[in-house]
């Protein structure tokens, strides 16, 4: 038995040029196939914020997923919206949830509310623990904690100098590991801090001591050659 799909009065009127931008129009074109104003629809609907995710029909999302020009469009008008700060057009246009949001994120800059309409979306990625970081903002850093455990970012916060947050970390309960040791001989209250907790001393931490006395970079000399020295390391 042969079958067609056959318009409505108010469909057809929908889809007669010039196309008019509307939800109602949208789903007509859905159901009639109508895969070239589904795409023109989405290059109109990435100008605006006047439609709500919850307003899309399914076709939206499945053309951008199909559709590589119009994936890479998308990426785009994300990106730019993250970089304005533009909190509304990222919540209107992000269907298609990608860690890769983070890599358009200074953290130095990014509003509260902005990261947190992110962090709904996709938590900061573990790479990322240098910049959250560097941007010295605890309450960013608690929000990777939360994800990722206080261990990851002791180091970091060691390297930069971040006293206030090696104390919070530490008091998380952060694990001493790899070479945090000699990256805190640089600072003295932070050697005071990690070295309370009773970190084992390793070689590579002596060696760091070394180069860093050397360099004229250790500002209490007398505290951290003690520390190694009731640990068995001597110059």
């Amino acid at each position: 038995m042969d079958w067609r799909i056959v318009p409505t009065e108010k469909q057809s009127a929908h889809l007669k040029k010039p196309w008019t931008f509307s939800v109602a129009a949208l789903k007509s074109a859905d159901f009639l196939a109508r895969q070239d104003y589904i795409d023109w629809w989405i290059k109109e609907w990435l100008r605006q914020t006047l439609v709500a995710p919850d307003e899309l029909p399914l076709c939206v999302a499945e053309s951008i997923h199909c559709d590589r020009k119009l994936r890479r469009r998308l990426a785009r008008s994300i990106k730019n919206a993250i970089v304005r700060g533009d909190v509304q057009y990222f919540k209107t246009h992000n269907l298609i949830p990608d860690a890769i949001v983070w890599n358009f994120v200074d953290f130095d800059t990014v509003s509260e509310d902005m990261f947190m309409t992110l962090v709904a979306t996709t938590p900061v990625p573990r790479r990322l623990s240098p910049f959250v970081v560097a941007a010295r903002r605890l309450s960013i850093l608690e929000h990777f904690v939360d994800k990722h455990g206080a261990t990851l970012p002791l180091r970091d916060c060691i390297c930069h100098q971040w006293l206030p947050a090696v104390r919070w970390l530490l008091e998380e309960g952060a694990e001493i590991e790899d070479d945090c040791v000699g990256m805190a001989v640089r600072h003295a209250e932070i050697f005071r801090l990690v070295t309370l907790y009773n970190p084992p001393a390793k070689q590579t931490d002596w060696k760091e001591f070394l180069l860093q006395f050397t360099l004229k970079r250790v500002p209490d000399v007398p505290l951290v050659e003690e520390w190694f020295w009731i640990n068995g390391f001597k110059i």
